[in-house]
């Protein structure tokens, strides 16, 4: 019998599985999943927290380690919880986690030689084992700034971790600057391909990061932030003082194009298809709801979400109706400081934070505003 990590129930492992429609023989495609440190959700669940990761069932709402081995008492460096990192992906039967170390060899001239040692591991839900799915060299994975899974690939940007020399023969290494890549690992042939830089352009200082901000018109968004040269940093300003490139990546082509998106978005979301972002030219709230563009005459702050045509609002406890954009109060929950409505099951809305989680039904939620 399987030794199934979330026992709870057996349904909750694996990810929703509704296609799209198969095109001129195309093998059908999975729902697109996009994981980051707060936006790691399946179909009747949740991954969150620090480690030891932690998966809530949206049935129960119960709560059980991500681990499934015997005896563990899910404190020490071994527990699978621990192992599998910020942004493990949990799909058929296997959860997925980036592992990557880099270096400095002497080398026998007296020289020295940088080096990346990535990889791609999982954990199998079966017997608990781990295992390598692919190594890799010319990167180190950005996952905790984001992955997507889609059509049985996890895409990801990597970094060369811009290794330089610092003026007494030491190799100096980080993770903003150099070059920032787009790649994928397929989950079935477990091939690893990178696609090359995300923007080379020039102009620019070291100071630049590139990750995963979203999904949307079977596109993959890019955030590539940047400084120009000489530039420095403004704490009065928007990102700092940075500037902020929208990039978008098609999976079918292999093409990296600029976006219409013009700044990192402040939420995106891959089940409902949604990207929200501030046009500051405009001060206006640019709501993307897959083809649809709507601009909204209020300031949604630092986070939103949108759920059953409602925008939820984290920094002012509001919640709109976007048929009639009614405003209503979240009530108790936002004195309470829960974070944000983060998912939507069942017709109930998931209310998540680091420390609780609650379940509201429709008329539970309509019933906070009176």
């Amino acid at each position: 019998m399987k030794k199934m990590i979330l026992s709870l129930v057996i349904a909750a492992v694996t990810l929703c599985s509704c296609g799209v429609n198969v095109v001129d023989g195309e093998k059908e495609a999975k729902e697109a999943k996009w994981v980051d440190l707060l936006s790691n959700f399946n179909e009747k669940g949740r991954i969150y927290g620090e480690a030891p990761k932690k998966y809530i069932d949206y049935d129960t709402m119960k709560i059980v380690p991500l681990c499934a081995k015997p005896n563990c008492t899910h404190t020490t460096s071994d527990c699978i919880g621990h192992i599998i990192g910020d942004t493990p992906i949990l799909t058929d039967d296997y959860i997925y986690y980036f592992s990557s170390v880099e270096g400095v060899n002497e080398l026998k001239n007296g020289e020295r030689e940088f080096y990346i040692n990535s990889k791609l591991c999982r954990v199998s839900l079966d017997s608990s084992e781990t295992e390598t799915v692919v190594e890799f060299h010319d990167c180190a994975p950005a996952d905790y700034d984001g992955v997507l899974l889609y059509d049985d690939k996890i895409y990801f940007t990597g970094d060369d971790l811009n290794p330089t020399d610092d003026g007494y023969g030491n190799i100096v290494s980080q993770n903003v600057g150099g070059e920032h890549y787009i790649c994928s690992i397929d989950l079935k042939t477990k091939e690893y391909i990178n696609y090359g830089t995300v923007y080379s352009g020039e102009g620019y200082s070291d100071d630049s990061h590139a990750n995963i901000c979203g999904f949307i018109n079977s596109k993959i968004l890019i955030n590539y932030q940047c400084r120009p040269d000489m530039t420095e940093i403004d704490e009065s300003k928007p990102w700092r003082g940075q500037t902020m490139l929208m990039f978008e990546f098609d999976p079918k082509t292999n093409e990296i194009t600029e976006s219409d998106i013009p700044t990192r978005p402040i939420s995106t979301n891959t089940k409902t298809q949604t990207v929200i972002y501030w046009d500051d030219e405009a001060k206006k709230t640019v709501l993307i709801i897959g083809n649809e563009r709507r601009e909204l005459d209020i300031d949604v702050g630092t986070y939103a979400t949108v759920f059953n045509n409602k925008l939820f609002v984290r920094d002012t406890g509001k919640w709109y109706d976007l048929s009639d954009m009614s405003e209503h109060d979240m009530g108790e929950y936002d004195e309470n400081g829960l974070w944000v409505v983060g998912d939507y099951y069942d017709g109930c809305y998931i209310l998540t934070t680091y420390f609780k989680n609650v379940k509201l039904t429709e008329n539970e939620l309509l019933a906070l505003s009176n």
